[in-house]
């Protein structure tokens, strides 16, 4: 477990603006005081980011999905609130909005993920799917809560990355078929939890399966 501080930016395209380039091939995950948390995409992939309410959550990965455009690899998101991308970074990223879009997506993203599988897609492009509020999401989007948990336990290998934020992020909000043994989230919270802030990392302890595990 990490937490992590992150440039200070309003807007998706500030960072174009500010000049601000990614490292070649890797990503920065954020700060730990100073130094920069840097890792190649399945390193840094998939990542949990947690925290409270307005802790910086959407800003971590607005940052995450600003490297992945700069890096020239496909962008879904879904957003229902509308707050990580603004209108020029939206140009270049596929988004879903509203409930039905989100699952309509996923059913894409799904068979993309069987088709690389089943070696009919070879070599296909990498993407990253960034989601917001995903608890909210994983309520009314059943497709969605499938689609998610199968990109967390065998997307990175291949080139399917994921990072989704929520304020608690629990075993119920994924598929019951990833939960025998250890559960997913403390599986994947064990590689790549983020926290947005200090205060952030604090709140973790709400949250049982995401308590003391290193990244």
């Amino acid at each position: 477990m990490w937490w992590v501080t992150m440039p200070e930016t309003r807007t998706f395209a500030d960072l174009r603006a500010r000049g601000w380039r990614p490292f070649p091939e890797c990503l920065t995950a954020g700060f730990v005081g100073a130094l920069p948390l840097i890792g190649r995409f399945a390193q840094v992939f998939p990542a949990l980011v947690v925290g409270r309410r307005s802790a910086g959550k959407t800003v971590l990965l607005r940052f995450l999905a600003a490297q992945a455009a700069l890096h020239g690899i496909n962008l879904v998101v879904w957003d229902c609130a509308g707050r990580l991308l603004d209108g020029r970074a939206a140009a270049g990223a596929t988004i879903a909005s509203t409930w039905p879009e989100i699952d309509t997506l996923a059913g894409v993203l799904d068979a993309e993920l069987s088709a690389r599988q089943q070696g009919h897609v070879r070599g296909g492009p990498p993407m990253v799917l960034i989601v917001d509020d995903w608890p909210d999401i994983a309520v009314h989007c059943p497709r969605a809560r499938r689609t998610v948990t199968r990109l967390i336990t065998s997307g990175a290998s291949l080139d399917l990355y994921i990072a989704l934020a929520g304020c608690l992020l629990a075993a119920n909000d994924f598929e019951p078929w990833a939960l025998i043994g250890r559960s997913l989230v403390e599986r994947a919270a064990a590689r790549s939890s983020l926290a947005a802030s200090p205060r952030a990392a604090a709140s973790i302890g709400m949250v049982p399966h995401l308590r003391g595990h290193p990244a």
